[in-house]
C-alpha cells in the first residue's frame, strides 16, 4: 500500500472513529419539573390563640427557629393544677399503704388509690406534651410556602397552619422514553435547562420509576441537583439533556 493509500485509510478510520464516539455519546433531551423531597403542612392536635408568626411566605428559615408560637397560658394552668392532683393521689397512697400495714384498711382501698394515683399521672404527662408543643419549631431549612392563618386567631385542632418546603433537597421529574432505560443508570449525570431562569444546572440520576406507562410507552426518571443555588425553586419547569451513550 502506497503512502497516499495508508494517509486516506487513516483518514477514513478517523473519520468512522469519530462518528462511532458521536453515536456512543447522543445527546437527546426530556421535559421535567423541579420537585422538593420534603414539603409539609403543619397542624396540632389542640387549639390555641397563635401569639406569633414571624416568617412570612417567601422568606427562610434555619432549623430551629420558632416558626408558630401559641398562647399556652390555660394549657399552663392545666398542668399546674394536674400536677397538684396527682400529688395530692400519690399522698392518698401512701396513706392507704400505712393503714394496710396497720390492718385499718382492706387490700382493694389500696388499689383504688394506686390507680386514681397513675390516672392523675398520666394526665398530666397528656398535658405536659401538650405544653412542650406550644412553639412549634422548624425541623430543617427551608422556605414558608404559604400561611394558612394569620396572628391572633384561634384554629380548631388539625387545622392546617402552615406549608413548609425543604430547599436544601430538590430533585428533578422528569418524563423519559421508556426505552432510554437501555442507557440511563443511576449515578448518569445530566444538565437541565430551566424555562424561568434560562439557568443550566446539573443533576445526577438518582432513581427510575417503578412502572413504565404502557399508553406513552415512557417513565419518570429522577435526579438530585448537585448545586441548585438559591434561584431554583419547586415547580419550575425545563429540559433535561442526557447523553445516552451507546445509543
Amino acid at each position: 500500500m502506497g503512502r497516499g493509500q495508508t494517509i486516506k485509510a487513516t483518514t477514513a478510520a478517523l473519520t468512522l472513529a469519530l462518528h462511532a464516539s458521536a453515536a456512543q455519546a447522543e445527546e437527546s433531551t426530556a421535559r421535567g419539573v423541579v420537585r422538593a423531597l420534603t414539603e409539609a403542612t403543619i397542624a396540632v392536635d389542640y387549639s390555641a390563640r397563635v401569639s406569633k408568626m414571624p416568617k412570612l411566605a417567601g422568606e427562610s428559615f434555619v432549623k430551629g427557629d420558632v416558626l408558630i408560637a401559641f398562647d399556652c397560658r390555660r394549657y399552663a394552668a392545666e398542668v399546674a393544677s394536674s400536677r397538684a392532683q396527682a400529688r395530692a393521689r400519690e399522698l392518698v397512697m401512701a396513706n392507704n399503704r400505712k393503714l394496710l400495714a396497720k390492718g385499718a384498711i382492706g387490700g382493694n382501698d389500696v388499689k383504688i388509690s394506686e390507680a386514681q394515683f397513675e390516672e392523675a399521672r398520666a394526665t398530666l404527662t397528656a398535658l405536659q406534651a401538650r405544653t412542650g408543643s406550644c412553639d412549634f419549631k422548624a425541623p430543617f431549612d427551608g422556605r414558608i410556602v404559604e400561611r394558612l392563618v394569620q396572628e391572633q386567631e384561634t384554629p380548631a385542632p388539625n387545622q392546617p397552619l402552615i406549608r413548609i418546603v425543604d430547599m436544601t433537597r430538590l430533585e428533578v421529574e422528569a418524563i423519559i422514553p421508556s426505552k432510554w432505560l437501555a442507557f440511563v443508570r443511576p449515578g448518569d449525570t445530566f444538565t437541565f435547562a430551566i424555562d424561568e431562569t434560562g439557568e443550566n444546572v446539573s443533576a445526577e440520576v438518582a432513581r427510575m420509576g417503578a412502572t413504565v406507562d404502557a399508553v406513552s410507552q415512557t417513565i419518570k426518571a429522577y435526579g438530585t441537583l448537585t448545586d441548585p443555588g438559591f434561584s431554583v425553586l419547586p415547580g419550575m419547569s425545563g429540559t433535561a439533556t442526557f447523553r445516552l451513550a451507546g445509543s
